[in-house]
């Protein structure tokens, strides 16, 4: 994954390199925040909306190294610790997204794929952009139907995981729209 900034609209843009293949996305604006990752709106060369999401590696190692230093590990054995649990991570959240890759119905963002920035070493998560508020905001609007409609069909996208087999380790309402 290469970034490139164009100094004369201040953009930034990613090029992500598949095998023999690269394809560029312009970064729009910042859509999400996470403990381990940061979320984007993304045009590609297409025109097309897609949803960045960056698993930042730092931001692993911090809350990694945290941890083990809550389970009383010195600063050089949680830093070894650490090193070696976010690299085992990353590599099993590629895994995970290669098998739900293009999983979805009307009720599920699809994921479309990953790629790995060797530069950051981050994981780069391309996926369905959904526009909208999430389920946090949304529900202080809506009225007793709608609330009704919308858990509907969050729970008819639950039931839709589940039955592929998979299930989903995040679910919060700040994640759903």
């Amino acid at each position: 994954v290469i970034m490139k900034e164009g100094s004369d609209q201040q953009r930034q843009e990613w090029c992500l390199q598949h095998g023999e293949t690269a394809k560029e996305y312009q970064l729009i604006r910042r859509i999400g925040v996470g403990s381990t990752s940061t979320s984007y709106l993304a045009r590609d060369a297409d025109g097309k909306d897609m949803r960045l999401t960056f698993i930042e590696h730092e931001k692993m190692m911090e809350r990694l190294k945290f941890k083990a230093h809550l389970d009383g590990k010195t600063l050089e054995e949680g830093e070894k610790d650490a090193r070696e649990k976010c690299n085992l991570e990353l590599e099993e959240q590629r895994k995970r997204i290669e098998r739900v890759k293009g999983l979805g119905d009307e009720h599920v963002c699809r994921i479309f794929d990953a790629a790995v920035d060797q530069g950051r070493n981050q994981l780069v998560i391309m996926s369905e952009y959904l526009p909208g508020v999430d389920c946090n905001y949304a529900a202080r609007m809506l009225s007793r139907p709608q609330l009704i409609s919308l858990c509907t069909q969050i729970l008819r996208g639950i039931k839709f995981i589940h039955e592929s087999g998979f299930w989903h380790f995040n679910l919060k309402p700040s994640v759903m729209k």
